[in-house]
């Protein structure tokens, strides 16, 4: 192998752990903000769920 053709390796090698690093940074960001998009919808729900057992309780006494 000749230097130019170790010097082209080394440079593709680099290329592509860069792309790797860029690839998991954006799975990265994606898992936080589904992570993020989850705890929002569960406080949503938690609410939802607050308000029915209010209604429920209302409804109980109204009967």
């Amino acid at each position: 192998m000749t230097e130019y053709e170790r010097e082209s390796l080394e440079i593709l090698k680099n290329i592509q752990r860069t792309v790797n690093d860029i690839y998991n940074m954006n799975i990265e960001r994606k898992i936080d903000k589904l992570d993020k998009d989850i705890q929002y919808n569960k406080s949503l729900l938690d609410e939802i769920t607050k308000t029915l057992n209010e209604v429920k309780d209302n409804v109980e006494n109204i009967i």
